[in-house]
């Protein structure tokens, strides 16, 4: 028996264009650096694990490679990346979260967390969340994995959906249920199987 679902959010809830924000960052940039070094330079920085907020970090990228935007222009170009999924939207919403307690673990940072929750009425539907800005630890940790056993309870009868199949492999050695979100329709068929009508 399913008792919760945790799910991620970019790549599952919302899709994410790194592309286009990262045009949109450089574009803000003086002297901006190859798209592949400024989001290693991202990755790396410490926003995720909330070591590093993401105001300061633009200011790094302003005292390395010059410009003078404004933050409301970091902002946007930040944030113009998302879109919700429709269809897992509807799903949580109208299904899921009325059938079982539905949860959200997600690596993220500050900014990106409260855009999506202020726009996205999706995020209202969810029990709790866990969040790597807040929590110091970014999936695949294991310490995330054991959080989550800890307050949700046996991790048997929790199902763990994570676009990354490394997150998911984790979750599965935690004694999670897992699921690789790809293909919508395979997450419903894998619903049904464990016994959750669609």
């Amino acid at each position: 028996m399913i008792n919760a679902i945790v799910f991620d959010i970019g790549g599952v809830i919302i899709d994410h264009d790194n592309d286009k924000m990262l045009t949109a960052l450089s574009a803000l940039l003086a002297r901006p650096p190859a798209a592949a070094d400024l989001i290693g330079q991202i990755r790396t920085s410490g926003i995720g694990t909330g070591t590093l907020g993401c105001n300061r970090l633009f200011e790094r990228f302003v005292d390395v490679y010059g410009g003078n935007a404004a933050p409301a222009d970091w902002l946007a170009a930040w944030t113009c990346h998302f879109s919700l999924k429709a269809e897992m939207a509807e799903l949580i919403e109208h299904n899921l979260s009325k059938r079982v307690d539905c949860h959200i673990c997600s690596n993220t940072n500050d900014l990106h967390w409260c855009y999506l929750a202020d726009r996205h009425a999706i995020f209202r539907h969810f029990r709790s969340t866990y969040l790597s800005f807040e929590l110091g630890l970014e999936k695949p940790s294991p310490a995330i994995y054991h959080r989550l056993a800890a307050d949700l309870g046996d991790p048997s009868t929790i199902l763990f959906v994570d676009d990354r199949s490394e997150n998911v492999e984790a979750a599965e050695d935690a004694g999670f249920l897992g699921h690789t979100y790809s293909v919508h329709d395979d997450f419903l068929r894998h619903l049904v199987r464990l016994g959750i009508p669609i």
